[in-house]
């Protein structure tokens, strides 16, 4: 059976990562990657310790990775993870704004074809769910006729019956 590889950034709470591994399926094939700023916090410290604990060995592996604060070197850290043969699944969704961005970029970059699972910390939105595949086409742009019936069907809009 194939792995699974799920990143998620993380902050003090673990209340995101929860959420997420509830929505999907994970086994001992799965290997998770917790993003955190270098060095980490107590307090992140403490969410990944939670994380850990909570899971123990029902998933293949759970690791905090610390992101340097140069971007580069940032950027170099999540290619690494993110250039193995797996199904992946990234949640930018918890913890400082910088990881968030750096792991929006580093998915567009070096894994189009990722799921991609937003989850809102605060509930006040809806979680964002972004099948695989769809990072690729957005970044491949829309074709002449693509945009054509977009522009078409927003200057006439259906009426809803």
């Amino acid at each position: 059976m194939a792995g699974r590889i799920v990143i998620s950034t993380l902050g003090f709470s673990t209340d995101p990562v929860f959420k997420l591994l509830a929505s999907i399926p994970i086994d001992k094939h799965t290997k998770i990657y917790l993003i955190a700023p270098h060095p980490p916090s107590p307090g992140t410290r403490r969410a990944y310790n939670t994380v850990r604990t909570h899971l123990g060995d029902r998933v293949g592996g759970i690791e905090l990775v610390t992101i340097p604060n140069n971007p580069w070197e940032a950027l170099a850290t999540l290619a690494t993870i993110m250039g193995k043969d797996e199904d992946y699944i990234v949640s930018p969704s918890g913890g400082m704004r910088y990881l968030v961005t750096l792991v929006t970029i580093a998915t567009a970059a070096f894994r189009p074809d990722a799921e991609i699972i937003v989850i809102s910390e605060s509930g006040e939105i809806e979680d964002m769910h972004l099948r695989a595949g769809l990072m690729e086409f957005l970044m491949k742009g829309l074709s002449a006729t693509e945009e054509l019936v977009l522009r078409t069907i927003s200057d006439n809009p259906p009426n809803g019956g």
